[in-house]
C-alpha cells in the first residue's frame, strides 16, 4: 500500500537535498519518509543516482531552451527529462543560456500573481495566466509569502449565496460587501464556477 501523496513542497524539498548528495536514508528522515518510499519516489521523478550519466539528446537540449524561455528554474527544467538541478544548470550554461532567466520577474508580474492569488487562482491557472509554469508561479508564490493561510477560501454556502446574488441582480462591488471577498475574488469565482448574469 502507498504512503500519502507527495507534495509539490517535498517534491522540491526533496531536488534540494538530492543536490546536497544525501543518500535515500538521509532524505527519509528529512523528510519524514522510509527509505524505500524516497528511493521509489526519487526513481518516479527521474531522479537517478551519481554515476549513471547520460548523454544530453538535441531534444533535452530543444526542452531546456524553451523552458528556459518561459522563465523555469533549472530543477523545473529537469523534472521532465529526468535531470537534477546541478545537470541543467550545467548544460544550461554550455548552451550559452547564463543570463538569469529569460523572463524575469518584475513588481507587475508580482502583483499580478498576488491578485489573482488572492482571487483564488490556483497555481496551474495562475501560470496559464501569466505564461508560467506551476512551478514557477509556486516558487515565487513563497518568495512573497503568499501561502495557503493568506488566502480566503469559498464556502459552498457562499457558492449559494454568489449564485442568487447574481440571478437577483446585484453587481460585483455589491456581492463583495456582503459576502466578504474582494471584488476581483468574486468576479474570478464568477468566471471559475461558470455563473453568467443573464440580461
Amino acid at each position: 500500500m502507498r504512503g500519502p501523496t507527495w507534495t509539490v513542497a517535498e517534491n522540491l524539498r526533496l531536488l534540494r537535498l538530492l543536490d546536497q548528495g544525501l543518500t535515500d536514508e538521509q532524505l527519509g528522515q528529512h523528510l519524514g519518509r522510509t527509505t524505500a518510499a524516497v528511493a521509489d519516489h526519487r526513481r518516479r521523478l527521474g531522479q537517478a543516482r551519481w554515476g549513471t550519466r547520460t548523454p544530453w539528446t538535441a531534444a533535452d537540449d530543444h526542452h531546456v531552451r524553451r523552458a528556459y524561455k518561459r522563465g523555469e528554474s533549472d530543477a523545473e527544467m529537469g523534472a521532465p527529462i529526468k535531470r537534477t538541478r546541478a545537470a541543467v544548470e550545467q548544460r544550461r550554461n554550455q548552451l550559452g543560456l547564463t543570463q538569469g532567466s529569460a523572463h524575469p520577474w518584475t513588481k507587475t508580474a508580482d502583483r499580478n500573481l498576488q491578485r489573482k492569488y488572492q482571487a483564488g487562482a490556483d497555481d496551474v491557472e495562475i501560470g496559464r495566466q501569466l505564461k508560467r509554469s506551476e512551478l514557477a508561479i509556486h516558487h515565487r508564490r513563497q518568495r512573497l509569502g503568499l501561502v495557503e493561510i493568506n488566502r480566503l477560501r469559498w464556502t459552498p454556502e457562499q457558492d449559494r449565496r454568489l449564485a442568487e446574488l447574481v440571478d437577483a441582480g446585484w453587481t460585483n462591488p455589491e456581492i463583495a460587501e456582503v459576502i466578504g471577498h474582494p471584488r476581483s475574488a468574486v468576479a474570478y469565482r464568477l468566471h471559475k464556477l461558470g455563473i453568467r448574469r443573464t440580461s
